[in-house]
């Protein structure tokens, strides 16, 4: 398995059990197990969307207490692997990154191409997928809504063009400061 560096993973292995986890679509229902699937540690969060209600459906990992701080300059980090049985498969910008922070104030990173559709790199490593958008948008991504300091939830987004059931994996979800020289 790949490592994740020195940051700690902010949604799979022990320190964050499934029950950390929601899923944001009324259309649809999620499932939230560990699986021995993983790229980063141990086990990946998977998520079963059986319903899946054909739209936009956003797996949320909530954080107790002050939440996750968010590095000036940083960025979020996670791999995904994902089953979708539909045909032509994802539509309108997959992933999508919602940060909420404690008083409700969201920060969205729209990618400006579909990763999952058309991922930047022919590589892939079993099927999993490395994701990294900037906090502050820029590159590939595009921000929008509030300046958050923290983050008291995570939501990473997914749209279908159908509606058959969804597998998600999750692994390595974490929060990396700058490159070096950065700031």
């Amino acid at each position: 398995a790949a490592e994740t560096g020195t940051e700690p993973e902010a949604g799979a292995d022990a320190a964050a059990p499934p029950a950390g986890w929601r899923l944001d679509d009324p259309a649809s229902r999620a499932a939230f197990a560990w699986d021995g699937d993983a790229i980063a540690g141990e086990a990946s969060v998977l998520a079963r969307l059986d319903p899946y209600g054909g739209g936009r459906a956003t797996l949320v990992r909530t954080f107790d207490g002050a939440g996750l701080a968010l590095p000036a300059g940083g960025s979020i980090v996670v791999w995904i692997r994902a089953r979708n049985p539909n045909v032509p498969a994802w539509q309108d910008g997959n992933p999508r990154f919602v940060l909420r922070d404690r008083s409700g104030r969201t920060a969205t990173l729209l990618p400006k191409q579909d990763l999952l559709a058309t991922p930047p790199s022919t590589e892939a490593r079993e099927g999993w997928l490395r994701v990294e958008a900037p906090l502050e948008g820029g590159g590939n991504w595009t921000r929008e809504g509030a300046a958050l300091t923290e983050a008291a939830e995570i939501g990473i987004g997914f749209d279908s063009w159908g509606a058959p059931a969804l597998e998600i994996r999750l692994d390595g979800l974490h929060l990396a400061p700058p490159p070096a020289g950065a700031r």
